[in-house]
């Protein structure tokens, strides 16, 4: 069903067209794509989808529009209600609040399922023109054909926490090189020559992928060879065998992808004996310190001004300025606490 998505960007399919191609009512139509389908057969059914993948009908709400065809309203998307109990998201949520509250936008945080008759289903629920513009957070899956479906159905779209997005998306991100690269320089400053690199979920998270790059472009530039086995995916979990590799390695410091992967190697050099900074340092990135009291040196971002960054791009695109106008670096700020020693 790849014409539901990508076709007709000029002239809006209108319902009236799916009913007479399907030879049906608007009613029947309408009945089938909410799942009311009652005693409507399957052959009838059939006939309705085809008719919506063949013209590439979207269902708009034009009834939620005012009169300059704006709903004042800003969509926040792939929002998994769950992370609120995380710091860092009830931070950038706040920032998104604060930001459309100044714009006087309200915020709606998109939950419902998405209908059963779109291959597309996330693309379609964005499609419905409940928003003037929308927010995307990343997740596990690859989200490219709803971002593409967003620029061809011509809907602003600011995508937080990735910046490899189709033309036409802006996005808000982290500065993970110049953290990645802050915190090896910390340690080279330190003494250290031999530094390792945890990290995870490379196959799917733009963040860590970025910062292994940016671990090995920091090495580089420090003129420190990257040796054998120092650089560790943790997929499953920081186990004891993870830990082990490091130490093996010679390693004297370890920078973290993140501050729950430093707190979990943590852990497993505590119960091999082996003492933090003493005998080997630990840096993180994002300051979470709830994730870790012990005193971790961490490189953070203000998660709030990602969320006020995201609004002030998504109503720049919604005003008609370019996605690379919009796009936007947080920058990151060092915290040392107890967990490097110079050597």
């Amino acid at each position: 069903m790849g014409n539901l998505l990508f076709g007709r960007e000029a002239m809006r399919t209108n319902i009236r067209q799916v009913a007479a191609l399907a030879g049906v009512s608007r009613t029947t139509v309408s009945n089938v794509l909410l799942g009311k389908e009652g005693r409507i057969s399957p052959v009838k059914r059939d006939e309705v989808l085809r008719a919506v993948e063949q013209l590439g009908y979207v269902p708009v709400r034009p009834s939620l529009q005012n009169r300059a065809g704006q709903t004042r309203v800003l969509a926040l998307a792939l929002h998994d209600p769950r992370l609120a109990r995380y710091e860092f998201h009830s931070q950038v949520y706040s920032g998104i609040c604060e930001a459309a509250l100044k714009h006087d936008y309200d915020v709606l945080t998109m939950l419902r399922a998405e209908p059963d008759w779109a291959v597309n289903r996330t693309a379609i629920r964005l499609l419905d023109r409940r928003s003037d513009g929308i927010l995307l957070f990343p997740s596990d899956e690859d989200n490219s054909s709803t971002l593409r479906a967003l620029v061809q159905h011509r809907i602003p779209v600011v995508a937080c926490y990735q910046r490899e997005v189709p033309e036409g998306v802006s996005w808000v991100d982290p500065n993970n090189q110049a953290a990645i690269r802050g915190l090896v320089e910390l340690l080279v400053a330190a003494g250290h020559t031999n530094i390792g690199h945890l990290t995870y979920n490379l196959k799917t998270q733009f963040d860590f992928r970025q910062r292994k790059q940016a671990f090995v472009t920091a090495l580089d530039a420090a003129r420190l060879p990257q040796r054998e086995g120092t650089i560790v995916e943790a997929d499953g979990g920081v186990t004891r065998e993870i830990a082990e590799q490091l130490v093996a390695t010679g390693a004297t410091a370890v920078v973290c992808g993140n501050d729950w992967l430093a707190s979990r190697l943590w852990d497993q050099l505590d119960e091999m004996g082996l003492r933090v900074p003493e005998d080997i340092s630990l840096t993180g990135i994002d300051n979470e310190r709830p994730i870790d009291p012990r005193g971790l040196t961490t490189m953070g971002f203000s998660f709030a001004e990602v969320g006020t960054l995201a609004v002030e791009a998504l109503i720049g695109r919604i005003s008609g300025k370019s996605a690379e106008e919009c796009s936007y670096e947080v920058k990151p700020e060092l915290f040392e606490r107890n967990s490097v020693r110079k050597i």
